[in-house]
């Protein structure tokens, strides 16, 4: 979000965060920014809120993270005691709600951790062997061809793996940062860490 905001292309920009001791902190990080909405629900929820705020002919980004609430917190069990459900692994429901509705749009969609649904030759690594004891019933992108048949899919392997979802006649690319933005990037998230 804070890369997000500081890039300053997004007129409006909304994110959902299930777990309450995440979202209060970026709640309290963006509090004095009305253009940052930030919901503390399931994605399901919060996405059907966000449909009324824009506008069908806008041209929405999405960014889809969603896996393992609350795994960077003090609560947090370990992956091994997480269920492979709609909560832990929202993509699916995600991406049919997205396409339910906002089916003629130009929306590009960009989703994180690759690496959680399949193998490949990722620069971080492929995930352990059974893994938070997600089965093989969940590894699978298949969905994605199926929901979405009129887009192009491309798989990025860089990091931890993206899945770039965008529109037949889109021309976005996903680009890194160079190491000066990187670090000013970082420095940004040890101040704000510390404050």
């Amino acid at each position: 979000m804070e890369h997000a905001y500081a890039n300053g292309s997004f007129d409006q920009l909304f994110s959902v965060e299930i777990h309450k001791e995440s979202a209060d902190k970026v709640i309290e990080r963006f509090s004095n920014i009305s253009s940052v909405v930030i919901f503390n629900s399931d994605s399901e929820t919060a996405l059907k809120e966000i449909f009324k705020k824009i506008k069908k002919e806008d041209r929405a980004f999405f960014f889809l993270d969603a896996h393992f609430p609350g795994e960077h917190s003090s609560e947090f069990n370990g992956y091994e005691s997480v269920a492979s459900d709609r909560v832990t692994l929202p993509l699916e429901s995600e991406l049919r709600l997205i396409r339910n509705s906002r089916p003629y749009s130009n929306d590009v969609i960009v989703v994180d951790d690759l690496r959680i649904y399949e193998n490949g030759p990722f620069e971080n690594g492929n995930l352990p062997e059974n893994f938070g004891g997600l089965s093989e019933y969940f590894r699978h992108i298949r969905f994605v061809y199926e929901l979405l048949p009129n887009h192009v899919i491309t798989k990025d392997y860089r990091d931890e793996g993206y899945l770039i979802i965008s529109p037949m006649n889109s021309e976005f690319q996903l680009t890194r940062l160079n190491p000066f933005q990187r670090m000013v990037r970082n420095i940004r998230k040890r101040i704000f860490g510390a404050i």
